[in-house]
């Protein structure tokens, strides 16, 4: 493990955007994170917990801070009765546990197939698509307090109160997931593999990968807070869909209100999914905070709509 010293955060951002790290350290097990977490104190700096960097926005001057990455590659199961439970690390990424669950014959994350990101990260933000979600699928997550980072935390379902893209831990940022356990069942690898597939194809038709982004900016608007006038409109009744819930996607309203295409910089709203920002060249952290801010607040004086972020912009 080695200390590093003004690393750019754009290295590590799928939007390509970010100033430096005044420290960055990967770890690969609980005595590192301790070390790392006590490091912090030391140089009486913040800790920043980084995953894989699919839904941050970094700000162009960088973080006075210590960037905390986790690089270990634990994936192991056993079956119990009719269940398999998966053991990862919260750095592991989606394609990674999907490839061994595919290989293992291993069913109930299919709908994550070409979902970005780490598995910590996706556990905290309850991360879903195509009908499913992580809290579907969570057994158990193990996380850590950076106050007694040897401590183990084991929390149940239940108890990570998951909600729509939402945890408990988003709401304890000292708390730092380290390990997840999924309970799935037997599959048929074949239909795995195809199911997991069509998903891939699906986003690489959809959205625009092709460019740096960091994913639908944000979330979809329940349709209980749809305003009365605008539920009666026939578009969005027809766009309407379960996510889980009943919700009117973002990408309908931008659409309907010809957001797509628009621009601060190189900051721009896709033209292929508007739910997307992307980066078009050289964008910068300002100009993608500003277009955030003009598309809510847009949102807000023509349909009474407030928009709620799901990236993380850090500031």
């Amino acid at each position: 493990m080695t200390i590093r010293e003004y690393i750019p955060l754009k290295d590590f951002s799928h939007f390509k955007i970010g100033g430096p790290a005044r420290f960055f350290i990967d770890y690969g097990s609980f005595d590192e994170l301790s070390f790392a977490i006590s490091f912090s104190k030391e140089v009486s700096l913040p800790f920043f917990i980084l995953g894989g960097g699919t839904n941050i926005l970094f700000p162009d001057e960088g973080l006075k801070a210590v960037v905390i990455r986790d690089i270990s590659t634990t994936l192991s199961h056993k079956k119990i009765n009719d269940d398999i439970f998966v053991r990862v690390s919260a750095g592991v990424s989606f394609a990674t546990l999907l490839d061994y669950c595919a290989t293992h014959s291993l069913s109930g994350l299919e709908w994550a197939g070409g979902l970005p990101g780490s598995v910590g990260g996706g556990v905290r933000g309850n991360a879903g698509a195509f009908h499913g979600e992580c809290k579907d699928t969570v057994y158990e997550v193990v996380s850590v307090s950076s106050l007694d980072p040897k401590e183990k935390i084991i929390r149940d379902n239940f108890a990570c109160s998951f909600s729509y893209r939402d945890s408990i831990y988003k709401k304890k940022p000292d708390e730092i997931i380290t390990e997840v356990i999924f309970r799935l069942r037997p599959g048929n690898q074949e239909e795995m593999k195809k199911a997991i597939q069509e998903k891939i194809d699906y986003r690489i038709t959809r959205q625009p990968l092709e460019y740096p982004n960091i994913g639908s900016i944000f979330k979809n608007i329940p349709w209980e807070k749809v305003p009365s006038t605008h539920q009666q409109n026939p578009f969005f009744l027809q766009k309407k869909k379960n996510d889980p819930f009943p919700v009117l996607p973002t990408a309908v309203l931008f659409d309907h209100a010809g957001f797509k295409g628009r621009a601060e910089g190189d900051a721009m709203i896709s033209t292929k999914h508007p739910s997307f920002i992307i980066n078009a060249g050289a964008a910068t952290s300002r100009e993608v905070r500003e277009l955030i801010a003009a598309v809510k607040s847009d949102s807000l004086q023509r349909f009474d709509i407030s928009l709620e972020e799901e990236v993380i912009v850090v500031n």
